[in-house]
């Protein structure tokens, strides 16, 4: 018999985490304007992702994880 791990990226209480931290990151982004306010969403929801995935090797990234995410 074969184990599976869930990926704690798809409970319910993750998935609520990340958009949270999106939309508040959506609003500082209106605070601030164009493209010096446009990385705070995609920055926070990264570092979310990256502390929820209970992975080690992402969380030693979450700075690289961080910047990508504001810049894409």
């Amino acid at each position: 018999m074969t184990q599976t791990t869930s990926n704690p990226l798809f409970r319910i209480s993750s998935i609520y985490l990340v958009a949270l931290s999106l939309s508040i990151g959506w609003g500082i982004r209106g605070d601030f304007g164009h493209e010096s306010g446009a990385w705070i969403p995609g920055a926070l929801s990264a570092i979310a992702i990256c502390l929820l995935s209970r992975r080690e090797d992402w969380q030693r990234r979450v700075a690289y994880c961080a910047l990508f995410g504001g810049l894409g």
